[in-house]
């Protein structure tokens, strides 16, 4: 017989919170900016397509700069045993459901974190640096905080939502470098975490995430919100899964959809 389900709590944790000095902003044009996303859009999903240098918030974006960096041979250095990293598919917890939010951040975001703390649970957001919005615009960044403060889980989801599996070694460390920059710089603390766009991931992408000391995080459980389904069909999926009493659960919801909330 197995017990219920009343322990609504994420079992992964963050590494111990490493401090990081802000860079001195490097301007960069909007013309630069544009270029670089107009160039960098497949897989994206819809969404703002700028994430621009602004001088009224301390946090700023250095896509440029880091992708200069890079082009001139300049990237950050993979580990040279090549580790592989760690691919998370379930909770390794019996017992727990583990709660994850994906492409944010996001105007739900805040909405989200006071439901589950009302409910005594936490949560793990995956977080992009340009998808739905720029990751350091003053909302953006004071939604990350809001919910880290609050106890819940911050982690990778990559900077623009691309499918890894069709970059090089070089462009999938792009994309996980900027956005654990950004989330260091706004929380104070590095991520553990990454979850692949899509869930899609090849030996160069756990290659390049166990270079980075990363661990990839898919799901056993999707309630296809992000495939439109009505809150009424996502509540029964939830309930017929509760009923077969699985082991544990680790979910896939997407906090840019308010009928997320609602479920």
């Amino acid at each position: 017989m197995h017990p219920p389900f009343l322990t609504l709590s994420i079992h992964i944790s963050l590494r111990p919170a490493s401090r990081v000095l802000l860079k001195e902003p490097i301007e960069a044009s909007p013309t630069h900016l544009r270029r670089l996303f107009d160039g960098r859009r497949r897989g994206i999903h819809p969404g703002p397509p700028h994430c621009i240098h602004s001088s009224a918030h301390p946090l700023t974006c250095y896509p440029v700069f880091i992708l200069s960096l890079a082009a001139l041979g300049f990237s950050t250095p993979y580990n040279e045993k090549q580790q592989l990293a760690p691919v998370v598919a379930s909770c390794t917890v019996p017992n727990t459901v583990a709660l994850t939010f994906d492409d944010g951040p996001y105007q739900y975001m805040k909405n989200i974190v006071d439901l589950l703390n009302a409910n005594n649970a936490a949560g793990t957001f995956f977080l992009n640096g340009n998808n739905y919005g720029c990751i350091y615009d003053i909302d953006n960044t004071n939604n990350i905080s809001y919910a880290y403060n609050h106890g819940h889980q911050i982690a990778s989801h990559t900077w623009a939502h691309r499918d890894l599996t069709l970059l090089t070694k070089d462009e999938i460390n792009i994309e996980m470098e900027l956005t654990e920059d950004a989330l260091a710089k706004i929380t104070g603390a590095t991520p553990a975490f990454t979850r692949p766009p899509y869930g899609n991931h090849n030996n160069i992408v756990v290659e390049v995430a166990g270079s980075r000391g990363q661990s990839l995080v898919i799901w056993d459980f999707d309630t296809e919100d992000s495939e439109g389904a009505p809150v009424d069909k996502q509540k029964s999926s939830i309930d017929d899964l509760i009923a077969r009493h699985p082991q544990s659960i680790l979910s896939l919801e997407h906090e840019v959809y308010g009928l997320s909330i609602l479920v």
